[in-house]
């Protein structure tokens, strides 16, 4: 499938139509919510839509019974997930190309199009009539005729049924452990047969829409580049380097690794073609049609270059969401010149400059960074600079970036509190102080004291004192810096603010009395993070460590899980999943207050709440990544807004899991023949297992506050969940003071 088009504009001009909207605000979910979004899996299953064709119906009852649940439970995971849009500007486009493909045909009228938040690049339909459309995707393609082709491609599989013909392979993928990106990327990988076939397809569709040959053959030319960034272009020290801050060419490499693509891999021992192939397959399909339109957009040249902005100013929000901070860096870079008066555009610039802060604080770095062997073209000398500057160097380009964006925007809440937070971390790393920086900036240090001899003549200064004065900043007796040393140029204007001192030293003296008072609760606590999300056994903890006294509670949609030996079991996935839903919507609690956010609440809501349960999502996933980082959230207004419309900053997310490793009970039954009866009741105990669990979290600190776990004997039905769920409630209820 045309699962891959990133566009290598080397030759292309970029300019396009974000620089002419400054009023730009993130994409959201807008109108009605479509019923893909709120009826239950088990609904779709029981509605028996579009089970009726030839390839279905020649399926075994078996499979037919695997095939439907798991397709729509994993194509339901993703409508889950918090990373789809609908009604949205950008969605709305892709709807309008879908419909010239689609035409006239009533048969087909049921489709439905759906924009993913992933730089993913891909697109897939699905045996439900939804066809997936990332953001990367349209962030690349040059015009709208290749975003046409490649629904063409897609509706294609789908009224082909190749999803039902392949389904084995798609189940394999939704049983995996791999993470949603990795799965939205292999969802549209098909059989060689049956790509070929979409695209033959494909192009009668084009076609008979009446789009351009020309840009059918120049998809196939961009396919190779499929790993590259939306814009190829050459990263300048200008970018880096400001009034204040001077910033050294030397941390710049001479040479790039050439963009190597292989669209002629060979293929022969795989079920997937490769670019070649299918271009030589296509040019035999082409002098079957006499005539050819001469349309590269049969919307708006406007809409397109709109739509197209859009999907690439979403790329530096979702890197941030996946810790791609270097990549959200080149983005920048990328729009900088466009977007640099865009509020929204500034946030995302300020947010990536305090993720790298951060990381190289508490030296995770290596987390978020790629190998350098593995990065081609100009987006390789971003990487290889940022990796280059050691701790010091980055926190000060990350502050003096921080610092200039708070300046533009004073009055802005969200980047003064993302300035907080980099002070906050300067403060709490022992290799930066303040002391250790110039109050001259480069620019002006070097006219007094660097190797201009003239300008040096001019300031007065005798040879002892010019001596002196440049052993002070650093100069070498011929004028020159170490070039490692520009950092402490960097702030010198930063060190003489007043707010700046103060916020800086009162961060200080707060870390140090944590240190000096607190620091058995830090160890303690580091203690318990670890064992709260180990899979230890003892995952259990106090109560009274969670009696919070809490009066207020978001609750989001509980989700169930099972695995079968670290394997997804989908079936008996949504099998808890009914469980857990039924208990949800039961629960009753008339002690505290509680704004459940479900499936069952968006069914007749706005597009409002699909939107707060997306952040609360995206949210909590950010903060199971990296629990002991105090990181920014993504979605800060959003964040804020939820806060004041529920007026509490607690959210809780209930999960039922079942894991079973039947080799335990196959190893129990032997040990009980043995001298070993106490390890056999330990294997029988831990080869079924199910756990129930409640995850608290905190908006306004951002932060996890702990999990309830209770490790439960038996299948649970819905009335134990529904018990224990309102036993939970009862402790985060309980302050800490109650006497049990």
């Amino acid at each position: 499938m045309i699962q891959l088009l990133r566009l290598f504009l080397i030759f292309t001009p970029f300019h396009w139509g974000l620089a002419q909207h400054a009023d730009f605000v993130p994409l959201a979910a807008k109108g009605a919510i479509p019923l893909d979004f709120t009826n239950y899996t088990i609904e779709k299953i029981n509605a028996k839509e579009h089970n009726h064709s030839e390839e279905f119906l020649a399926l075994s009852k078996k499979h037919q019974k695997h095939f439907l649940k798991a397709v729509h439970q994993g194509i339901d995971d993703i409508l889950r997930s918090g990373k789809v849009l609908f009604g949205d500007t950008l969605t709305k486009y892709v709807n309008a190309v879908g419909q010239k493909i689609l035409g006239d045909d009533e048969s087909l009228k049921h489709i439905r199009f759906y924009t993913l938040k992933t730089n993913v690049v891909n697109a897939f339909s699905t045996n439900q009539g939804i066809i997936f459309v990332s953001q990367g995707l349209v962030a690349q393609v040059k015009n709208e005729a290749q975003l046409a082709f490649v629904l063409a491609h897609e509706l294609a599989h789908y009224t082909e049924r190749h999803v039902i013909v392949g389904f084995k392979e798609n189940m394999e993928l939704m049983r995996s452990s791999r993470s949603m990106s990795e799965k939205i990327k292999r969802y549209s990988i098909y059989s060689k047969d049956k790509e070929y076939e979409a695209d033959r397809i494909g192009v009668k569709l084009y076609n008979r829409a009446g789009y351009n040959l020309s840009d059918l053959y120049s998809i196939f030319d961009l396919l190779s580049f499929s790993y590259l960034p939306f814009e190829s272009k050459p990263v300048q020290v200008d970018f880096f380097s400001t009034e204040k801050l001077y910033f050294p060419k030397s941390f710049f490499k001479n040479e790039l690794p050439k963009v190597a693509p292989d669209e002629d891999v060979d293929d022969s021992r795989s079920t997937h073609p490769n670019i070649k192939s299918r271009k030589d397959q296509l040019s035999g399909e082409i002098p079957k049609y006499d005539t050819w339109d001469d349309k590269v957009t049969l919307t708006s040249q406007s809409q397109f270059e709109f739509a197209r902005s859009l999907a690439r100013m979403e790329q530096i929000r979702n890197n941030l969401y996946e810790f791609d901070y270097i990549a959200a860096l080149y983005n920048v870079y990328l729009l900088d010149d466009q977007l640099r008066d865009n509020l929204y555009f500034n946030q995302y610039k300020a947010q990536t400059w305090l993720g790298l802060l951060i990381f190289k604080t508490f030296s995770r770095f290596s987390d978020i960074s790629s190998s350098l062997t593995r990065i081609q073209g100009e987006q390789h000398q971003m990487h290889h600079v940022i990796r280059a500057l050691n701790r010091r160097q980055l926190a000060t380009l990350a502050m003096r970036n921080i610092y200039d964006i708070r300046k533009k925007f004073p009055e802005d809440d969200q980047i003064q509190r993302i300035y907080e937070q980099a002070i906050t971390n300067l403060a709490g790393d022992d290799k930066f102080r303040l002391r250790d920086f110039y109050t001259l900036s480069y620019k002006d240090a070097y006219e007094k004291y660097g190797s201009d001899a003239n300008a040096n003549a001019a300031n007065g200064l005798d040879a002892s004192q010019l001596a002196i004065n440049r052993a002070k900043y650093g100069f070498s007796n011929d004028g020159k810096i170490d070039d490692n040393d520009f950092f402490k140029f960097a702030l010198s204007d930063v060190v003489q603010d007043e707010d700046f001192v103060n916020r800086f030293e009162q961060a200080a003296k707060k870390r140090k009395s944590a240190l000096e008072n607190e620091g058995e609760k830090l160890v303690e606590k580091a203690g318990f993070l670890s064992k709260l999300f180990s899979n230890s056994d003892s995952i259990g903890i106090e109560q009274a460590s969670m009696q919070q006294g809490i009066e207020r509670l978001i609750l989001l949609e509980p989700r169930g899980f099972a695995a079968t030996n670290n394997r997804t079991d989908v079936i008996e996935s949504e099998q808890l999943e009914i469980t857990i839903k039924e208990a949800f919507e039961n629960l009753q609690v008339d002690f505290m207050q509680v704004v459940k956010i479900g499936s069952k609440e968006l069914k007749g809501a706005s597009s409002e709440i699909y939107n707060e349960k997306s952040v609360l999502m995206n949210t909590l996933t950010q903060l199971m990544e990296y629990k002991e980082l105090q990181l920014f959230p993504v979605d800060y207004a959003e964040i804020q807004r939820m806060r004041i419309k529920y007026q509490t900053d607690k959210v809780a997310f209930l999960v039922l899991d079942h894991n079973e490793q039947p080799w335990k009970t196959k190893l129990a039954i032997l040990s009980t023949t043995t001298t070993l009866p106490a390890l056999s009741f330990a294997l029988q105990k831990s080869a079924s297992r199910f756990t129930f669990s409640m995850i608290l979290f905190d908006l306004k600190n951002y932060t996890i506050d702990g999990v309830l776990r209770y490790q439960l004997h038996g299948k649970p039905n819905a009335t134990a969940i529904e018990a224990l769920s309102y036993n939970m409630l009862r402790i985060l209820n309980r302050s800490k003071t109650t006497n049990q």
